[in-house]
């Protein structure tokens, strides 16, 4: 159930080379484990932007999220705040405990920020959870 994302970052400058996701790390993940895999686009906002729709967005790229444990790292980086990498994990869902609220199962996923004006090169997460 574990993911790995990772990209060639080529040193400073936005180089645009593919992102290399490999699935099925680590042990089964067991009853209520879950790998789901999308696209999607994510524009990093000031707290006081209020209309996400009018925001330009990049295009989307394929996203991985996971019960398991994901990480996102580069190879090749130039991260100016930190490392650029990032390990987590989500949490296996309890099928029996669906409606409950915060009831157990969360889905994690890792995604790269190619040359961000402020940071460089970052690894980043969201974990779904209710």
């Amino acid at each position: 159930m574990g993911v790995a994302v990772v990209q060639d970052s080529a040193g400073p400058g936005r180089q645009g080379n593919p992102l290399e996701i490999t699935t099925g790390l680590g042990p089964d993940g067991g009853p209520g484990a879950m790998l789901l895999t999308c696209t999607q686009a994510i524009v990093q906002t000031g707290p006081a932007a209020t209309d996400c729709t009018a925001l330009a967005y990049p295009p989307p790229v394929t996203a991985v999220y996971t019960t398991g444990s994901t990480e996102g790292s580069y190879r090749n980086g130039d991260p100016r705040i930190g490392n650029g990498q990032l390990a987590l994990s989500g949490a296996a869902f309890d099928c029996g405990a669906w409606g409950v609220e915060d009831g157990p199962g969360a889905l994690a996923v890792s995604f790269l920020n190619e040359d961000d004006p402020q940071a460089g090169d970052t690894a980043n997460a969201n974990v779904l959870d209710d």
